[in-house]
């Protein structure tokens, strides 16, 4: 939905202004816009703002894995102790790591459908056009059900015409 942009562009100008006002105050900073951010996630889950259950979970988690990466970053600020700053780099390296993958990995499985179906579109005009070259050639269980329907089918028809022709010739003929 339309208006879910406009808060989202709302959430990052608020972001924006607390980067500026808090300059110096790194906690403060860290903190409030943990709490934006966490406002804004439960928005989100309350609201469920897109058609597609698949865009609401990725932007809840998107934004999940911000407040958690700037909780993070605010716990390794000026930490005292390198052990808990290279396992706050490990973390955040880990986390933000499992959310690309995943994010990439949602991508490629809701749009290799649409591609395979416009790849083997393509795959049985070339078949077409060029017959011998159909047996080298890997089409979907699918694609291929109908690329033969439509051969059957175009066979069948071409025998009718025989027929009839025949039976034209036939009535002709007496």
């Amino acid at each position: 939905m339309y208006y879910w942009e406009f808060i989202k562009i709302y959430l990052k100008v608020l972001i924006t202004i607390l980067i500026n006002q808090y300059a110096m105050e790194i906690r403060v900073k860290g903190s409030l816009i943990c709490c934006v951010i966490i406002i804004y996630a439960t928005l989100s889950i309350n609201i469920k703002p897109y058609k597609q259950v698949i865009c609401t979970k990725m932007d809840q988690m998107s934004v999940i894995i911000a407040g958690i990466s700037v909780y993070l970053g605010v716990f390794m600020y000026k930490n005292t102790y390198s052990y808990w700053q290279a396992l706050g780099i490990v973390s955040l390296a880990f986390l933000n790591m499992y959310c690309l993958i995943k994010l990439l990995f949602t991508l490629l499985a809701e749009y290799t459908p649409k591609f395979d179906e416009w790849l083997d579109k393509k795959k049985i005009n070339f078949i077409k056009c060029f017959p011998l070259c159909g047996k080298y050639i890997q089409m979907s269980k699918h694609s291929r059900t109908v690329y033969y329907f439509q051969k059957l089918k175009l066979n069948l028809l071409e025998e009718l015409r025989k027929e009839r022709k025949k039976e034209f010739r036939a009535i002709l003929v007496k």
